[in-house]
């Protein structure tokens, strides 16, 4: 949890990273267009000028070698506030540019944090699944009921199966009585053909045409859709629902929080946060955030070219 936290964290940070990119180069091109402007206006004043002091020229050309220069020197003056203005322009777009790479810089190294996270995550999650395998086995044809079923793990996630545990209406049929099978195990079967199954560390095990549903001492349930193949197994410590379907290949995991996960068959994932956010991971590795504010963020595959 905290690693998710952390990624989510430095995922909403790497989002107003690159929105301050864009207004940094929103800005900078802003910058460089009045920039260009002034220069565009410096020009055709100076070429104003220089048409104003052709006139003049044509109404001096009597006149004093001095009043020439003095002309000349006005001309030179106006040319080097252009120059001037051009060098103060091009020094604030390189500015921009080093600003700009300098964020660049620091977005990618929030990107490779993201990703070393989303590694240490897929690897603890796979180191979980390893030491207590969540995936659900078929049941023998001849299933024993002799020994109870294998405690689940502890660690964790659509709907949370409920147990059997239905009172009995006053004009219900009396149920049948129960029959020891072996050292405290004991049994029941209903005339509709239900089976129920009570083991001695206080497990219970109700079997039906429709599902088969096993209550846990610790709390746990695990209900088998017979028709489906479909188990919903929920983990009463962590308050988890992992869902496995076979049919649609796919494994959702509920979470106490409101995080709900989505994964399937060829490793693709459908992540939906608790404040709306929601990120999608292709097989590939390539993932996109988005956020509720509506800013996207999407990340490369590690083996994609720069």
């Amino acid at each position: 949890k905290k690693l998710r936290a952390a990624k989510r964290r430095l995922e909403k940070s790497l989002a107003e990273a690159e929105a301050k990119v864009a207004a940094a180069e929103k800005s900078s091109a802003e910058a460089a267009e009045r920039l260009e402007k002034a220069a565009e206006e410096k020009k055709a004043e100076l070429r104003r000028a220089q048409k104003k002091l052709e006139k003049e020229r044509a109404a001096l050309a009597g006149a004093s070698q001095t009043d020439k220069a003095a002309v000349d020197a006005e001309i030179d003056a106006l040319r080097a506030t252009v120059e001037r203005v051009k060098r103060a322009g091009e020094e604030k777009h390189a500015k921009s540019l080093e600003k700009q790479a300098a964020m660049r810089a620091k977005l990618e190294a929030q990107e490779a944090r993201i990703k070393e996270l989303e590694a240490a995550v897929a690897a603890a999650e796979q180191a979980q699944l390893q030491k207590t395998p969540w995936w659900p086995r078929p049941p023998p044809d001849d299933e024993d009921d002799d020994e109870p079923p294998e405690e689940p793990p502890e660690e964790p996630p659509e709907e949370r199966p409920a147990r059997d545990d239905r009172r009995v209406r006053d004009d219900a049929p009396e149920p049948p009585p129960w029959r020891v099978v072996r050292d405290g195990i004991k049994e029941r079967v209903f005339p509709d053909g239900k089976r129920e199954v009570v083991y001695k560390n206080g497990t219970t095990k109700i079997v039906d045409q429709d599902s088969v549903v096993v209550n846990f001492a610790n709390g746990d349930v695990k209900k088998t859709h017979s028709a489906t193949g479909r188990v919903v197994y929920f983990y009463a410590d962590a308050r988890t629902t992992h869902t496995t379907d076979p049919v649609n290949q796919v494994e959702i995991f509920e979470f106490p929080n409101g995080q709900v996960e989505r994964h399937k068959k060829d490793g693709s994932k459908d992540i939906r946060f608790p404040d709306g956010t929601r990120k999608f991971v292709d097989p590939d590795g390539r993932s996109q955030t988005r956020f509720p504010d509506g800013v996207v963020v999407s990340s490369s595959s590690a083996s994609d070219p720069p």
